[in-house]
């Protein structure tokens, strides 16, 4: 019962500890497997192809038809 304040200190730092090392290797570093660039090349080229079609003067509407049916949908 001496040490009683020591132990809980100890299991309270051992369970931080155990915590951020889960959360340190469990975590979705995108990083290492690239779909972080992937991400950014789509973003890019989504808002080329919307800049594109502005010049090209097709209204926002028609551009949503056409995302629309880009994902597989019928269209509004």
């Amino acid at each position: 019962m001496e040490h009683a304040g020591w132990y809980i200190v100890g299991g309270i730092v051992t369970m931080a500890l155990g915590g951020w090392l889960h959360w340190l290797f469990t975590r979705n570093n995108c990083e290492k497997c690239g779909i972080a660039d992937l991400k950014t090349e789509i973003y890019g080229m989504s808002a080329l192809i919307r800049e594109l079609a502005a010049r090209a003067g097709i209204s926002p509407k028609e551009q949503l038809e056409i995302e629309s049916m880009g994902k597989g949908g019928l269209g509004p």
